[in-house]
């Protein structure tokens, strides 16, 4: 069982935001623990819900239903981008949110979507603050913190690419999303032990490595896989990994978040002069 955080003002939504033309777009597998809650928060800024279940043989299709999500039943591709990209097929609003079954918005932070933000030129794209807690007590200063782009203009040639921890790109240029960000933060509960144990996210190791071996030169490839290695607490085999990723451009969050991921990793197997070094 897990709760959501503490003061997220679960019982109290601000009102639904009819300016704003979004659809949200999910996909999931056996998340009945917070598919409803995760719903009930969304619909406070989006005009269309779109769950794709990927095999569920929980409540998760009958909730999300419920909750007046538009579901739609695929088998499983194999590939995390290939289900993404299913997701936005059906999609009609003029803008695109993504979140995962274990995600919650959270609410206090909603109110940072303006329409004027949404009709900026200079962005395709919006990054959010995502809250990774990491115990089933949700606690605030156990988390780490990241920037991810979860709301984009809803185009043909915005599609994802990887195979698990799939990138947002524009596909004539192979280049990520022109972005800005905002203060929305994003409550991840995918990695406390509850539900990691829950959605035996361990298996997900091998899909990493298989990622890696098909292309070796993908360091946005090592950087997921080294993530994965340090959560099942091997952090020198992630140390390696995290290295390789020193060379990407520092323009993009996860490089930058490759240093001190690393560094943290090199302390934790007594390389200290190495962690200072990072």
């Amino acid at each position: 069982t897990i709760e959501p955080a503490p003061n997220t003002s679960i019982d109290t939504l601000p009102t639904h935001r009819e300016d704003l033309s979004i659809s949200l777009c999910m996909i999931v597998k056996n998340e009945s623990r917070l598919i409803a809650e995760c719903l009930r928060r969304a619909s406070v800024i989006c005009n269309q819900m779109v769950v794709v279940d990927t095999g569920s043989e929980d409540e998760t299709a009958t909730l999300a239903e419920a909750a007046g999500a538009e579901v739609y039943h695929h088998p499983w591709p194999g590939h995390f981008s290939a289900a993404r990209n299913i997701s936005l097929e059906y999609a009609r609003n003029d803008w695109i949110l993504i979140l995962d079954g274990d995600e919650l918005l959270e609410p206090g932070t909603i109110d940072q979507l303006e329409e004027r933000i949404l009709e900026r030129a200079d962005a395709d794209a919006i990054e959010f603050e995502i809250v990774n807690f990491v115990s089933d007590e949700a606690r605030f200063d156990q988390a780490y913190f990241q920037k991810q782009i979860r709301l984009f203009r809803r185009e043909a040639h915005h599609r994802y690419e990887g195979l698990i921890h799939n990138q947002l790109v524009d596909t004539r240029t192979s280049r990520p999303l022109r972005s800005i960000y905002r203060p929305v933060r994003v409550l991840h509960y995918g990695y406390t032990p509850a539900v990691w144990g829950a959605q035996n996210k361990a298996a997900r190791l091998s899909m990493l490595e298989k990622a890696v071996a098909e292309d070796p030169d993908s360091l946005f490839c090592r950087y997921n896989l080294a993530n994965h290695l340090k959560i099942l607490g091997d952090p020198g085999a992630a140390l390696s990994h995290y290295q390789l990723c020193f060379a990407g451009d520092l323009t993009q969050e996860w490089v930058r978040f490759s240093f001190f991921s690393a560094a943290f990793c090199a302390n934790e197997v007594g390389r200290h002069d190495l962690a200072i070094e990072i």
